[in-house]
């Protein structure tokens, strides 16, 4: 790990452990109850297509990927603490259509562009209002 590398990392530490970084953390843990308010946990799934997904959300560390209103899938990435809700998550195919369990996302800083790493996806949990 270069130089570079660390004094990123050190800052990327010192910024979330500020008390505003605590603050959004609790207000991206807030909107995410709100969302799953009323909605069953299905069977976790290893994959998810592409096809299935129009958008994706970011919830302090865990994304919500949705194409319609009656299903979201939940995902925790696996060791990704630097993830923010304003960031971008930097998905290649490599002749696949679909994202795993295992499979690495980029993630990039919306504001500056400057990648900040790599995490890599849990399993794809469907989340159904009133278990439908």
């Amino acid at each position: 790990m270069t130089v570079s590398h660390w004094m990123a990392a050190l800052t990327a530490l010192a910024v979330m452990t500020t008390p505003a970084a605590a603050k959004r953390g609790d207000r991206d843990r807030a909107k995410l109850e709100k969302l799953m308010a009323g909605r069953v946990a299905g069977e976790p799934l290893t994959c998810l297509n592409r096809s299935d997904v129009q958008q994706s959300s970011v919830y302090d560390g865990v994304v919500i990927f949705s194409r319609n209103s009656r299903t979201l899938w939940k995902n925790t990435l696996d060791r990704c603490p630097l993830l923010r809700a304003d960031d971008v998550l930097v998905n290649r195919f490599y002749g696949g259509s679909r994202l795993c369990k295992g499979d690495v996302v980029e993630i990039v800083d919306r504001n500056s562009r400057i990648p900040k790493g790599t995490c890599a996806y849990g399993p794809f949990v469907p989340y159904r209002k009133g278990g439908q």
